[in-house]
Protein backbone atom coordinates (compact mmCIF):
# COMPACT_ATOMS: atom_id res chain seq x y z
CA UNK A 1 0.00 0.00 0.00
CA UNK A 2 1.32 3.21 -1.02
CA UNK A 3 2.33 5.98 2.20
CA UNK A 4 0.07 8.59 3.07
CA UNK A 5 1.39 11.97 3.04
CA UNK A 6 0.09 15.04 4.60
CA UNK A 7 -0.83 18.35 3.04
CA UNK A 8 1.73 19.95 4.82
CA UNK A 9 4.20 17.30 4.01
CA UNK A 10 3.68 17.34 0.35
CA UNK A 11 4.11 21.66 0.66
CA UNK A 12 7.36 21.24 2.27
CA UNK A 13 8.38 18.94 0.05
CA UNK A 14 7.32 20.77 -2.55
CA UNK A 15 8.94 24.08 -1.00
CA UNK A 16 12.40 21.89 -0.90
CA UNK A 17 12.02 20.85 -4.12
CA UNK A 18 11.74 24.61 -6.04
CA UNK A 19 14.07 25.37 -3.85
CA UNK A 20 17.25 22.68 -3.70
CA UNK A 21 15.87 19.96 -6.16
CA UNK A 22 14.34 16.55 -5.32
CA UNK A 23 17.25 14.58 -3.84
CA UNK A 24 17.45 17.55 -1.04
CA UNK A 25 13.96 17.14 -0.39
CA UNK A 26 14.06 13.75 -0.48
CA UNK A 27 16.87 13.57 2.38
CA UNK A 28 15.27 16.39 4.45
CA UNK A 29 11.65 14.81 4.62
CA UNK A 30 12.30 11.30 4.32
CA UNK A 31 9.80 10.85 1.10
CA UNK A 32 11.28 9.10 -1.66
CA UNK A 33 12.62 12.00 -4.67
CA UNK A 34 10.28 9.89 -7.29
CA UNK A 35 7.17 10.74 -4.87
CA UNK A 36 8.24 14.54 -5.06
CA UNK A 37 9.23 14.45 -8.66
CA UNK A 38 5.36 13.37 -9.42
CA UNK A 39 3.96 16.00 -7.13
CA UNK A 40 5.84 18.76 -8.30
CA UNK A 41 4.83 17.30 -11.87
CA UNK A 42 1.73 17.34 -11.48
CA UNK A 43 1.18 20.35 -9.90
CA UNK A 44 3.60 22.44 -12.32
CA UNK A 45 5.99 23.37 -10.16
CA UNK A 46 9.09 24.00 -11.46
CA UNK A 47 12.23 23.90 -9.77
CA UNK A 48 14.51 27.24 -9.09
CA UNK A 49 17.88 27.85 -10.57
CA UNK A 50 20.39 27.96 -7.86
CA UNK A 51 22.48 30.91 -7.77
CA UNK A 52 25.55 28.78 -8.59
CA UNK A 53 23.83 26.71 -11.12
CA UNK A 54 22.81 30.45 -12.84
CA UNK A 55 26.97 31.11 -12.53
CA UNK A 56 28.22 28.06 -13.81
CA UNK A 57 25.45 28.46 -16.90
CA UNK A 58 26.21 31.95 -17.66
CA UNK A 59 30.55 30.92 -17.09
CA UNK A 60 29.81 28.57 -20.15
CA UNK A 61 27.82 30.74 -22.15
CA UNK A 62 31.28 33.13 -21.64
CA UNK A 63 33.81 30.41 -22.22
CA UNK A 64 31.93 29.60 -25.48
CA UNK A 65 31.81 33.35 -26.77
CA UNK A 66 35.28 33.83 -25.71
CA UNK A 67 36.34 30.65 -28.07
CA UNK A 68 34.30 31.97 -30.82
CA UNK A 69 35.74 35.25 -30.67
CA UNK A 70 39.20 33.44 -30.57
CA UNK A 71 38.15 31.16 -34.01
CA UNK A 72 36.86 34.50 -35.26
CA UNK A 73 40.33 36.19 -34.58
CA UNK A 74 42.33 33.20 -35.67
CA UNK A 75 39.95 32.34 -38.83
CA UNK A 76 40.80 35.97 -39.83
CA UNK A 77 44.43 35.03 -39.85
CA UNK A 78 44.20 32.04 -42.13
CA UNK A 79 42.49 33.75 -44.67
CA UNK A 80 44.53 36.79 -44.75
CA UNK A 81 47.72 34.00 -45.18
CA UNK A 82 45.68 32.54 -47.69
CA UNK A 83 44.80 35.20 -49.37
CA UNK A 84 48.61 36.29 -49.81
CA UNK A 85 49.03 32.59 -50.88
CA UNK A 86 46.18 33.10 -53.36
CA UNK A 87 47.79 36.20 -55.36
CA UNK A 88 50.90 34.35 -56.27
CA UNK A 89 49.36 30.68 -56.90
CA UNK A 90 48.63 29.31 -60.22
CA UNK A 91 44.87 29.44 -60.70
CA UNK A 92 43.63 26.02 -59.47
CA UNK A 93 45.91 26.63 -56.62
CA UNK A 94 44.30 29.85 -56.22
CA UNK A 95 40.53 28.91 -56.52
CA UNK A 96 41.30 26.07 -53.87
CA UNK A 97 42.60 28.98 -51.36
CA UNK A 98 39.68 30.49 -51.93
CA UNK A 99 37.55 27.45 -51.21
CA UNK A 100 39.37 27.13 -47.99
CA UNK A 101 38.55 30.93 -47.28
CA UNK A 102 34.93 30.22 -47.75
CA UNK A 103 34.57 27.66 -46.09
CA UNK A 104 35.48 28.86 -42.86
CA UNK A 105 34.22 32.36 -43.42
CA UNK A 106 30.41 30.82 -44.07
CA UNK A 107 30.87 28.17 -41.18
CA UNK A 108 32.17 30.48 -38.56
CA UNK A 109 29.75 33.37 -39.40
CA UNK A 110 26.63 30.65 -39.76
CA UNK A 111 27.42 28.87 -36.11
CA UNK A 112 26.69 25.90 -37.61
CA UNK A 113 28.83 22.72 -38.65
CA UNK A 114 28.41 20.70 -41.63
CA UNK A 115 27.83 17.14 -42.47
CA UNK A 116 29.66 17.37 -45.78
CA UNK A 117 33.04 16.68 -46.02
CA UNK A 118 34.76 18.92 -47.77
CA UNK A 119 38.60 17.92 -47.73
CA UNK A 120 38.47 15.57 -50.76
CA UNK A 121 39.77 18.69 -53.07
CA UNK A 122 41.70 20.87 -51.34
CA UNK A 123 45.40 20.26 -50.99
CA UNK A 124 46.63 18.95 -47.66
CA UNK A 125 47.53 22.10 -46.01
CA UNK A 126 44.17 23.57 -46.33
CA UNK A 127 42.27 20.57 -45.48
CA UNK A 128 43.98 20.19 -42.51
CA UNK A 129 42.52 23.96 -41.73
CA UNK A 130 38.98 23.31 -42.69
CA UNK A 131 39.56 20.12 -40.24
CA UNK A 132 40.26 22.31 -37.48
CA UNK A 133 37.61 25.08 -38.00
CA UNK A 134 35.22 21.55 -37.98
CA UNK A 135 36.63 20.11 -35.11
CA UNK A 136 36.59 23.80 -33.52
CA UNK A 137 33.10 24.21 -34.42
CA UNK A 138 32.03 20.86 -33.00
CA UNK A 139 33.20 21.73 -29.54
CA UNK A 140 31.00 24.52 -29.24
CA UNK A 141 27.49 22.70 -30.36
CA UNK A 142 26.65 21.84 -26.66
CA UNK A 143 25.63 25.27 -25.84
Amino acid sequence: MAAAYTDLQRQTALALYAERGPAAAARATGIPSATIRSWAKRSGAQRLRSEKGRAGTEAARLTWEQRRAELTVRLGEVAAGHLERAANADAQGAKALMLAVAIGVDTSLSGRTTSRTRTHCLPKPLARTNVCVERLNSTGTSR
